[in-house]
Formats: structure tokens, sequence, C-alpha cells
């Protein structure tokens, strides 16, 4: 058992007996909507136990497994042990248990396109009477797919979507959960911790509505001169600390060779305490020289840290004329700890969900230009907090893991290597053409040869 969880023992037989009730008989129950055309037509329906008018959470998963199929309860197997000690541990209540498919496939298989078509009017019933729910809960692919249209798990765990059933949250399968016990990430986390988590930020969803953290207080946005001036005072004093600045920007393209790419804003923390957001696309047009020379004086007399700063210090660079010199990019740090496993995308918003409590900020990319100004502002910061809390927990990895080896191997080659990087990017490299040219005759006569 792991720590902080709590054992439950599902009373399988008092469950069975809401079933009947529900139901109405004990024998096997076939129903109409789409069953003719089933390929699991004739076969145990498998439906939830609670009352719907009453329920705050319905769990969506696939199909029933065989103990399900044999009970006529969904998730009392050993998967659905697990799911229903989590839903204890988070102490979530009024839970409507179902599956996509009512009938257990052959072998447990995955269903197929057909027997989740022929089930698609059953589960939309089940979600139609749920008047009163709050918050859907997709475990897995096909519940997730069927929900949402986002059917990739792994990417999508742990973030709320809206769609025309209510909010959904996506989250694993029970049965991978069980099934990968003993595979963990550099924070030594098991799909069990992650499972569990979501599950408590769904309980946390249900109290305060809310997907995301607030970071309201610590936000300071530059609309004016003075504002201008603060900012550069406060830098000023900052600068002293030694602390890094996290930085992001957000842009119209993410083509930096684009002629009609704009920075719509731009945000820079204060360590983690504090973040100054310049809205460029929303400030008064004689304002904006103004601002841009003083993010470069920001950016260029600071300690920085960005998420993909190859992008990041191409746009500090280009559209402010900043000269930088030291970049921590934490995307690097986190594919030096992680980038043989292969377990989580490397998107900063994933690495958010996953390593910090800043929740589902995000939005996708094609929404970007539409947002409002305070929109646009709470996602910019959000961005760049999470940068600097992302570069000092991977740092406290690596020296846990691998200790000043590692510590020095990034600053001193890795760092080094991304800042020359950038600018043969932006310079250019010399080519000795003349060269290249023998160079491609020697080798075509090889090939003559060979040939």
């Amino acid at each position: 058992m792991r720590k902080g969880f709590i054992a439950v023992k599902t009373d399988v037989k008092k469950l069975r007996n809401r079933s009947m009730l529900r139901s109405g008989t004990h024998q096997k129950s076939v129903r109409s909507f789409g069953c003719s055309e089933c390929p699991l037509k004739g076969r145990r329906v498998v439906e939830g136990t609670a009352a719907l008018a009453t329920v705050d959470v319905v769990v969506v998963g696939e199909a029933p497994g065989k103990t399900e199929e044999e009970l006529g309860i969904p998730f009392v197997g050993k998967s659905g042990q697990v799911l229903r000690e989590v839903l204890k541990y988070a102490q979530l209540e009024n839970v409507y248990i179902t599956n996509v498919v009512k009938c257990r496939p052959d072998r447990n298989e995955t269903p197929t396109p057909l027997m989740i078509k022929c089930c698609k009017s059953r589960l939309e019933d089940e979600l139609r009477h749920a008047v009163n729910k709050k918050l859907i809960v997709a475990c897995g692919d096909i519940a997730t797919e069927w929900l949402t249209k986002h059917g990739e798990v792994t990417q999508n765990r742990g973030f709320f979507r809206d769609t025309e059933y209510g909010k959904v949250m996506i989250t694993f399968h029970p049965v991978y959960v069980l099934r990968s016990l003993n595979v963990t990430d550099v924070l030594g986390n098991d799909p069990l911790n992650y499972f569990s988590h979501d599950f408590r930020r769904a309980k946390e969803f249900l109290t305060t509505r809310k997907v995301c953290k607030d970071i309201t207080e610590r936000v300071q946005v530059v609309k004016t001169s003075e504002d201008v001036q603060n900012m550069l005072d406060s830098f000023s004093v900052f600068s002293q600390t030694g602390e890094v600045c996290g930085v992001d920007f957000e842009t119209s393209s993410l083509d930096m060779f684009d002629p009609q790419m704009y920075v719509s804003s731009v945000a820079i923390t204060q360590g983690k305490e504090k973040v100054w957001c310049v809205p460029f696309k929303f400030l008064e047009p004689s304002l904006v020289e103004v601002a841009s020379r003083a993010v470069q004086k920001v950016l260029d007399t600071n300690n920085l840290v960005m998420h993909n700063a190859n992008f990041d210090m191409l746009v500090a660079h280009m559209k402010f004329g900043c000269c930088l010199k030291s970049v921590d990019d934490t995307m690097i740090m986190y594919y030096l700890l992680d980038g043989s496993r292969g377990h989580s995308s490397k998107r900063l918003k994933r690495l958010a969900m996953d390593w910090t409590d800043y929740g589902d900020y995000g939005v996708e990319y094609d929404e970007l230009l539409g947002l409002s100004e305070a929109r646009l502002i709470d996602y910019n910061c959000k961005d760049a907090l999470v940068t600097v809390e992302l570069r000092e927990k991977f740092l406290h990895v690596m020296q846990s893991a691998w200790g000043e080896s590692m510590i020095n191997g990034y600053n001193n080659v890795v760092k080094p290597a991304q800042l020359l990087l950038f600018w043969a990017t932006v310079n250019g490299m010399k080519v000795d053409v003349a060269y290249g040219i023998q160079l491609l005759k020697d080798l075509q006569g090889k090939i003559k040869v060979i040939g």
C-alpha cells in the first residue's frame, strides 16, 4: 500500500443488490438500442449502480471485464478495486461508474468502433439523466476519445475539457495503472501516484470550480510609462540578488522569420514570487517603443530561464535587440533527466501538470490570438512562473541523482553549446565553398566507381 492510501474493501454484495434494484431483475438483460447490430448482442449488459439524478461525478471506463460480467456491476475486479480505493482516498462521493461499452468483449479485448457505436445511445442516455453532475472523468483512451476527441491519455492526463456532455477530466484507466506499478519517472512516481493525484484534483474542482492556480496577487501589469519605470527600478534591485528570472513570450507565429510575426505579450518573473507582464498587444502605440527598451534592459542584466530557449532567445534578440549571455533551458534540462525514458511530453503544460501545482491553465495555440487581455496575461505569467519552478526542481533532481558531475556538465558543456547554436543561428556560419564543391565532386566520383 502506498503512503497516504486508505485501503477500501468493496462491498460487492451491497453493490450487486443496488444493481438488481436498478435493473429490476436478476436475469441477464438486453436492450434494443443498437444491440441488434452489435457483435456483443445477447451478452449481459453491465450498468452503473447509483441513482443518476443525484450523482456529482460520472466515471467512464472502457468495457466490463470477467468479474464485472459475472456480477453485473462495473469496476469490481482488480482494476475496479484500484478505482474504488482512489475514489475513497480522494473523498469523492455520489459517483456513478460506467463504461463506454456495456458488454464484455471476447478476452477483454479493446472494443471495436462498431461496439462503441452501438453503445453510444446508452452512454448518452446515462449522461443525460445525470442532471446534477459537475464532472465526468474519462478513464483511458477509449473513454477519452469518446468524450473529448483527444484520445491520447499520456499527453492529456489531468487536463480538463469542455464538451457537449459537460466538463471532462482525463486520466489513466485503472487497468493501465495496475500493469505499470513498477514503471516510475524521474520523480519516482508511478501511474498510481498520478491516478490518485488526478482524482484529488477532481475533488478540488468540485469544491472550488477552478482547474488552475490563482496568481493574481503576484502579477504586475505594465500599462503606463510610470509602470515601465517601476519595472526597471524593481529589476535593478532584483538583479543584485543573482536569482533567476523566468521569461516567456507569446507571439503571433512560431516562425521567427515570418515578417508578420509580432510579440503579443512578455512575462518576466522575479524568482517565484512576483511576475511582471508587458501585454504589447494591448498597449498604447506610444508606449510600445519605451516598453521594448525596458524589456531589453531587464533581459540583458539578469540571469534567465526559458522553456524551449532556442525559440525565446531568438525572439529576445530579433524583436528586442537583446544580447543574452546566460540562459537555462528547462526543456533541455528535462531531456537530460528523462530523454531516454520517453515517459512524458516535454511540453510546458504537461510538465506543469506533473511537476507543479499550477493545474490546467493552458489553451490551444490557435486560440492564443483571440484571448482577452486578462486571459492572455494570466496564461503568459503562469508560463514564466512554471518555468522558474521547473528549473528549481530539475536542478534538485540532477543534484540528488548524479551530484555535482551532472550540474557541472550542464553548466559547462550544455549551456555553452546552446549559446553557440543560438549565435550560429543569428549570425550564420562561414563555409569554404570551394572546398565543399571539390568534396562533392570527389564523392560523386567514388559513387561512380562503386556503381
